[in-house]
């Protein structure tokens, strides 16, 4: 594998996703070696060894010293690339933990990431693991540029999704062979949800398909939430069209009432791998936001990492 990392790349000649995503995920393979080789020297409880800690306590149970490099780092530097995707010009380590909305812990992992001080694991990751030129190409690079080339114009397919794809082609993953990994077309997922909310409403006689309070939705394989997102938006129309009498302000603050009492209890979610689990909770946080809902409570969103096909405990 030829290396085209940040380190040889110049943000100004990158000019498709398809570089920008090739150069992530070279860089994030050096980082991952980086990261890798401070394991294996550090004490049992120094600062590595308690993210690994942290991790596998709180949500990857079957995590090891010898994989959790590669998983972290290329969940991380990932995610980085889609936010820059989504924040452009406003892209900066101070907003990325706010672009997890709806997971308190996913917030509480990027703090801890990249804003935990001088001292703490933000120091690793910039100055030893090398982070930091990831967060200054990004902050560097013309992102409308890139999204805008007419030769990467993929009507079926949003950028972030695009965008991970070609992440992972470029990281050499397997995971796309071993678990099925591949994209659902945005007309499948649409004929999908759209007939089952027919079903509910025309078979099992709920007038409000999918919005009815006794409705709820499993996606046993939730990948980067193409499914969830689109039912979001499903349940955001037929509320939308129910409540057509109210005002603006009245409907904005019976949607925000809604998500709160019902949405977030109605939908559930389960991933296998950390990072289209961590893309799937910047999807759907961004689509809330872009509905209005103001993320007033510590509430989350109901999409676990897990492995659906596990036996029960």
């Amino acid at each position: 594998m030829v290396l085209q990392n940040i380190d040889n790349a110049q943000p100004h000649k990158v000019q498709t996703l398809r570089q920008f995503a090739k150069i992530l995920a070279q860089t994030a393979y050096i980082c991952q070696k980086n990261m890798n080789d401070l394991i294996k020297i550090e004490e049992p409880d120094g600062i590595l060894h308690n993210l690994f800690n942290f991790l596998k306590s709180n949500l990857i149970f079957d995590l090891n010293l010898e994989n959790v490099s590669k998983i972290f780092i290329q969940s991380i530097v990932c995610s980085l690339g889609a936010i820059k995707i989504v924040l452009n010009q406003d892209f900066s380590i101070q907003n990325i933990p706010n672009m997890f909305s709806t997971s308190p812990f996913l917030k509480k992992m990027y703090l801890k990431t990249f804003l935990s001080g001088t001292t703490g694991l933000s120091k690793i990751f910039f100055e030893k693991i090398n982070v930091q030129k990831i967060i200054t190409f990004l902050q560097t690079i013309n992102i409308d540029r890139v999204l805008s080339n007419p030769k990467e114009n993929f009507t079926e397919i949003d950028s972030i999704t695009q965008f991970y794809e070609l992440f992972l082609y470029f990281s050499n993953s397997q995971d796309t062979y071993q678990r099925g990994l591949f994209h659902t077309p945005s007309s499948i997922v649409s004929f999908f949800v759209d007939a089952t909310d027919y079903l509910l409403k025309t078979e099992f006689n709920y007038q409000n398909g999918l919005l009815d309070k006794t409705v709820q939705i499993l996606d046993p394989s939730a990948g980067i939430g193409i499914f969830l997102e689109y039912l979001v938006q499903k349940i955001n129309s037929i509320f939308n069209t129910i409540h057509n009498n109210l005002s603006s302000e009245q409907l904005q603050s019976e949607w925000i009432d809604y998500v709160s009492r019902s949405l977030y209890s109605k939908i559930l979610g389960f991933e296998l791998l950390l990072t289209p689990y961590i893309l799937a909770h910047l999807k759907l946080s961004l689509l809330l936001k872009e509905s209005c809902y103001d993320f007033s409570t510590e509430q989350r969103l109901n999409l676990y990492l897990t492995n659906t096909l596990d036996v029960p405990l």
